[in-house]
């Protein structure tokens, strides 16, 4: 199974828009997160209940079936190779993104934005019955 590192930005767009899309996404590939990504997430809890249009239930109910298909890696388990290595990459753009960044050298992961692209085009084809 294809495996990938995902952004907080992606968790909390999947929390908030509760689009099947995303339950779709998540059951096809593998996922990886820096545990300080829940931190972040915990740090809008408010805004995501304020954007969320659906009721509190339904919100945790897809927030759990998120999370029961992603592994939350704490952070030791980045070493200090990879993580050197990672912040020598973000210096300049990001140093939000070591965490990700390092997870991905240390995990020895590519970037695979074409696969998740096919994927996304072909459940789209397939929602709209063209395939």
């Amino acid at each position: 199974m294809t495996a990938f590192i995902i952004d907080v930005n992606i968790l909390f767009s999947g929390v908030l828009s509760q689009n099947e899309l995303y339950k779709n996404l998540f059951s096809s590939f593998k996922f990886y997160t820096p545990d300080f990504a829940l931190i972040e997430l915990n740090k809008y809890r408010e805004l995501i209940l304020k954007k969320t249009l659906l009721k509190s239930a339904t919100l945790k109910e897809f927030t759990l079936y998120v999370f029961s298909e992603i592994v939350v890696v704490p952070n030791y388990v980045i070493s200090q190779d990879s993580y050197n290595k990672a912040k020598q990459l973000c210096i300049s753009i990001d140093q939000k993104d070591v965490a990700y960044v390092g997870l991905s050298i240390e995990f020895k992961l590519d970037n695979e934005r074409q696969t998740i692209a096919r994927w996304a085009k072909k459940t789209e084809l397939q929602s709209n019955n063209i395939v």
